[in-house]
């Protein structure tokens, strides 16, 4: 399904249009869709809610005296009630496991800002790299397979028969964002009537969120 992250209703609002009006559904609904994909790669982060499997290398610094690394997912928050699993390979060779993480032993969680803070544990097998330019330490890469849900929640209420302000499908980011959305929505569209005056049924032509 497209992505969606703000409520037809409230880009609506934000373009001066009635709520209840629903000959520009389909084009309101495509400049969502639109600027939604815009935001989610501008973000560089996903939005959706689901399980997931995140391939990270990270790198040891200091493989006498290692430190915390912080392992960042592409979708959070991380649902604390879900299955959360974090394996490693001595190397960047993500799927050959060398070890499965012990939740509280060898990592933690911040759940909210989807981080995966990994402990220095000598159970992770740090390696001593020989000597470059006479230093004492060197950039030892290790693969990191995360499996884990993590996302925003998508609303899946219908009412039946469908009113045409159901909004199925959207992704329910904080307010800020779906605030932010149809504010830019709405801002890009009084700037396009300020340029051109036309027709309701003529935006399909002119607006350049066409779908």
């Amino acid at each position: 399904m497209p992505l969606r992250l703000t409520e037809k209703s409230r880009a609506k609002t934000a373009m001066g249009l009635a709520r209840a009006d629903n000959l520009l559904n389909d084009i309101v609904i495509g400049m969502i869709e639109e600027l939604s994909e815009m935001v989610q790669d501008e973000c560089f982060r996903e939005f959706e809610k689901r399980e997931r499997t995140d391939f990270i290398t990270s790198y040891d610094q200091y493989p006498s005296d290692p430190v915390p690394q912080f392992l960042k997912v592409k979708a959070w928050p991380i649902d604390p009630d879900a299955a959360l699993t974090v394996t490693y390979s001595p190397n960047d060779d993500h799927d050959n496991a060398a070890y499965t993480l012990v939740l509280n032993t060898d990592y933690s969680v911040d759940y909210d800002s989807g981080t995966i803070i990994i402990k220095a544990s000598p159970q992770l097998g740090f390696r001593t790299l020989p000597q470059l330019a006479g230093l004492a330490y060197a950039y030892a890469p290790r693969g990191f397979k995360v499996t884990y849900t993590g996302g925003y929640a998508v609303n899946d209420t219908v009412s039946s028969p469908p009113d045409p302000l159901d909004d199925d499908g959207m992704i329910m980011v904080p307010l800020g964002l779906r605030s932010f959305i149809a504010s830019k929505i709405g801002a890009d569209y009084i700037a396009k009537k300020q340029i051109q005056q036309f027709k309701p049924e003529e935006i399909q032509a002119l607006y350049p969120y066409r779908r």
